[in-house]
């Protein structure tokens, strides 16, 4: 597995394949400058998901799991990338799953961070592989992770800035945080050359939504975009998320997808089977 800076992670099923890969990445002509330092590590063979911790220094709150798309292409094929789609709760996460990673990553993490006189108050998201029903940490970051939060904040029933407050006050444990009783998904929309290279701006269209259940349980997230004379254009990678809700994972994901018929621009591509692995589960 070779991991390429801030660029994503191609898998390479044999060692001529990791040698092709790096060799590609070192000369520039896979990710330009961002591929003159890489990382090979072991492949691991399971599914991925995000947890992310609010954290007081002393206590935390664990918000529902997230599974992330990281490959471009159905079936996840193709490189990774910063992340296709994502959904949550995901229901391949069980309570032995959750505790084993407090006791083995969260509570750890805390005290040691305390021990070193620097105790954790933030955001932490532990990038995890589920390898043969057991929790292996990749990485951690202390923010927010991309399309994640995107269906995680919209899922919070207590207010976003009462967890944060709390948290940065040292009062997370008098907050009973509570979770909508819902699905979200998100589905990235990204221009044309992603993850291989730029694109030309492309004008966005969006049309106009009729359907009264679609407008209350959807949404558009932009990133990639600017906007001049009231004309929104595709100008980054990942251009914008489609992002709906649902009592269950199946029409949350369903009305992603009938907004994502409503988004136009040229080149535009997204995967179609975001969530797949629970469904077929």
């Amino acid at each position: 597995m070779v991991f390429v800076q801030g660029k994503g992670v191609i898998i390479a099923n044999s060692k001529d394949e990791a040698k092709e890969a790096v060799s590609g990445m070192l000369s520039g002509e896979s990710f330009g400058d961002a591929g003159t330092k890489v990382v090979v590590e072991e492949y691991l063979d399971g599914y991925e998901l995000s947890i992310f911790a609010i954290c007081d220094g002393d206590n935390y709150k664990v918000l529902p799991a997230a599974q992330d798309h990281k490959r471009v292409g159905d079936g996840d094929t193709g490189p990774n990338t910063g992340g296709m789609g994502a959904y949550a709760p995901t229901p391949l996460v069980n309570d032995d799953i959750y505790k084993k990673i407090e006791d083995r990553v969260i509570k750890p993490t805390l005290e040691g961070m305390k021990k070193e006189g620097a105790p954790f108050e933030g955001v932490l998201f532990i990038g995890v592989m589920v390898v043969d029903s057991e929790p292996i940490i990749l990485e951690y970051n202390v923010r927010f992770g991309d399309p994640e939060c995107e269906i995680l904040m919209p899922l919070l029933e207590t207010p976003v800035s009462e967890l944060f407050y709390k948290g940065a006050t040292k009062q997370l444990d008098t907050l009973d945080i509570k979770i909508k009783d819902q699905y979200g998904v998100a589905v990235v929309m990204a221009s044309k050359n992603y993850p291989y290279g730029s694109s030309e701006p492309a004008q966005i269209i969006v049309d106009d939504i009729y359907d009264e259940e679609l407008l209350a349980n959807s949404h558009i997230s932009y990133a990639g975009v600017t906007k001049e004379n009231d004309t929104l254009f595709a100008t980054g990678g990942r251009v914008l998320l489609c992002v709906g809700f649902g009592d269950d994972l199946q029409t949350a994901r369903d009305r992603a997808y009938a907004l994502c018929g409503q988004v136009h621009f040229a080149g535009k591509k997204c995967r179609t089977d975001i969530a797949y692995q629970a469904l077929t589960k």
